[in-house]
């Protein structure tokens, strides 16, 4: 279990419930920031080279410089997961010579991506390629709810990312895999993090990453995220201060991001009749 106590400003430890990491492409989050927001790794890129949001040599040693854990993703396309057979076995030869080189430990997985709305039945070849192609890392699959579980059912022993996209039950619902090692959020529960976009990733079941003296395990904290709070006194409300637009504006975009979201979902109930 990676462990990070961290103290608030008066020196009092602050204690983490769960294993948090993020995820990210081109943008370059400083190490120390990372820590600061209370993030205990981080999951990064593999992709044909050249390509500028792949993880380098340079950027793993600064991040172990601050005690954090790597994992590694396999993206090319968004549809590239369609490419049948022969792409899965091209994709994890590729993927295991990136690994290789930059000394990614042997018991570390590396995921391969579905990053689309796509069905099983799209992609099963393409995995099939990954499972027979030879390679030296355990691999995973990065994808949707009903992407992760088909893919359980077809390769039981395969490492589970879930993205919180495309992973609404049909009332709309937030559904996670009993089977996912990983869970991607929408939104995130740590400090925010200067230096580009994110994703947050909380760790849901044991899961082997790359630390600064190599192969560790990553366990979850508690099972599946935070622990309810106890019961307290309830707090004094504070004092109502004028609204000089500032509050009305705010409401007004967080009623038009609700409506979007709302919007998504529908667009996605539609594509699925």
């Amino acid at each position: 279990m990676v462990v990070r106590v961290r103290t608030d400003c008066k020196g009092a430890p602050i204690v983490a419930t769960e294993t948090r990491l993020i995820d990210y492409s081109d943008a370059r989050p400083a190490p120390s920031a990372i820590v600061e927001a209370g993030y205990d790794g981080v999951m990064r890129y593999l992709a044909p080279l050249p390509n500028e949001k792949v993880l380098t040599a340079a950027e793993a040693k600064s991040l172990h410089g601050r005690k954090l854990v790597i994992g590694c993703q396999w993206e090319s396309t968004a549809t590239r997961a369609e490419g049948g057979i022969p792409a899965g076995k091209t994709d994890r030869g590729t993927a295991e010579a990136e690994a290789k080189k930059l000394k990614y430990p042997k018991a570390c997985p590396i995921f391969y991506a579905v990053d689309e709305d796509a069905q099983w039945d799209q992609v099963a070849d393409y995995f099939t390629g990954i499972d027979t192609a030879a390679g030296q890392h355990p691999w995973g699959i990065y994808g949707g709810y009903y992407i992760v579980e088909a893919c359980h059912r077809a390769h039981p022993k395969a490492l589970i990312w879930q993205a919180v996209a495309w992973s609404e039950s049909p009332d709309g619902a937030e559904q996670i895999s009993e089977h996912a090692n990983l869970y991607q959020r929408l939104h995130h529960t740590g400090e925010a993090i200067p230096g580009g976009g994110y994703d947050e990733d909380v760790v849901l079941k044991t899961l082997t990453m790359w630390g600064p003296a190599g192969a560790v395990t990553v366990s979850p904290k508690l099972p599946h995220g935070r622990p309810k709070p106890e019961p307290g006194p309830k707090p004094t409300p504070p004092k109502p201060q004028p609204d000089h637009g500032g509050k009305k504006k705010h409401r007004i975009r967080e009623r038009i991001r609700e409506l979007r979201e709302r919007i998504r979902k529908l667009l996605k109930k539609l594509r699925r009749w």
